[in-house]
C-alpha cells in the first residue's frame, strides 16, 4: 500500500515571531523539523504570505497574524513512511466525505480522499490523503465505489480517533 499525500499547515515560525508567552503544543518549526526528519520534500512561503493573512488586516491587535506562513506538501509515500510521519504529526483520519484531491502526487483527475486532522490548537491544517493499493508495485486505481469504501474503511480502522 502506498499513500498519495496532499497537506497544507498554516502557522509561524519561532524565528519570526516569539513574544515570549507561548510555546505551542506543535507549532510550524516542529512541521518543517518533521518533514526533514522523514526526507519528506516541502515548500514555504515568505513571512507574511499565507493563505489567511488577511486575518491580519481584520484582527490587527493580534500581532502575529503578520507573520504567518504556509508549509505544503504533495508527496507519495510507502507504508511504513507514510506511518511514521503521521504518527509524529500526532494525525488521525477523519471519518467524513470530501470532494477528492485533483491531481496531487497520483497526477490523475479528482481521486477520493480520506481527511485528517492535527492535535495542534496553533496550526491550521489540511490534511488529504488517498490509500492506494499496488499490483506488481504499481499503484492501481479504485474504480469502483465498493473498492473505495473497503479501502477507506480499512483505513479509517488504522488511522482513526
Amino acid at each position: 500500500m502506498m499513500f498519495s499525500m496532499v497537506a497544507s499547515f498554516t502557522g509561524v515560525l519561532n524565528e519570526d515571531f516569539d513574544d515570549g508567552r507561548y510555546r505551542y503544543d506543535c507549532d510550524l518549526d516542529d512541521i518543517v523539523q518533521l518533514c526533514k526528519q522523514h526526507n519528506i520534500p516541502y515548500d514555504i512561503t515568505e513571512e507574511g504570505d499565507s493563505e489567511y493573512s488577511y486575518l491580519a488586516e481584520e484582527s490587527p491587535e493580534e500581532e502575529w497574524f503578520q507573520h504567518l506562513r504556509d508549509v505544503t506538501i504533495g508527496v507519495f509515500l510507502e507504508r511504513k513512511q507514510f506511518k511514521a510521519f503521521v504518527e509524529d504529526l500526532g494525525a488521525y483520519a477523519e471519518d467524513c466525505q470530501t470532494m477528492g484531491t485533483l491531481g496531487g502526487p497520483l497526477g490523475y483527475g479528482v481521486v477520493p480522499d480520506i481527511p485528517m486532522r492535527m492535535k495542534s490548537s496553533q496550526i491550521l491544517d489540511s490534511i488529504r490523503v488517498t490509500p492506494c493499493p499496488l499490483v506488481n508495485g504499481e499503484p492501481i486505481h479504485l474504480d469502483t465505489e465498493e473498492k473505495w469504501d473497503r479501502v477507506r474503511e480499512a483505513f479509517l480502522e488504522a488511522y482513526g480517533p
